[in-house]
């Protein structure tokens, strides 16, 4: 984690601390044989979106607009 703040914001490797229940989620599906509900994927994209949303650098996207 040390690594990781030396190299990005704080912010954002705060940010990939909300991956670890989906990653333990799949995990247990491959491992165990859990069963993955829907409400689980559609909480498993949510997550992802929002981590996705907050390791994208905004102005960079600005200026790729014409």
């Amino acid at each position: 984690m040390w690594i990781l703040i030396k190299r990005i914001d704080a912010t954002r490797v705060a940010s990939l601390f909300y991956m670890g229940p989906p990653v333990t989620m799949l995990m247990a599906w491959m491992v165990v044989g859990d069963t993955l509900l829907l409400m689980d994927v559609i909480g498993l994209l949510v997550v992802l979106i929002g981590v996705l949303l907050t390791q994208v650098k905004f102005s960079k996207l600005k200026k790729l607009k014409p």
